[in-house]
């Protein structure tokens, strides 16, 4: 999953770009809970905690797997 790009647009959608083969989802944003809901195409919603939200960055943890190491997100021209 290293090699994937995730980029979160302003409409709700998430575009999932991994090697040749590509993928949608939508994002919501929970504040008051600290979540980002995506939800695939098939309907699977994954909750993840939001650990920063600023304009310059977005970091978020995966609550489902406490091992997993953080991930960052960067606004991107």
């Amino acid at each position: 999953m290293k090699l994937a790009r995730l980029i979160f647009l302003d409409d709700g959608t998430v575009k999932v770009k991994m090697l040749v083969f590509g993928a949608k989802a939508k994002w919501q944003l929970d504040e008051g809970q600290h979540t980002l809901h995506v939800v695939g195409a098939k309907g699977n919603d994954e909750a993840l905690t939001v650990v920063e939200l600023t304009a310059n960055r977005l970091v978020i943890h995966d609550a489902a797997n406490p091992s997993r190491q953080n991930e960052v997100y960067v606004p991107v021209d």
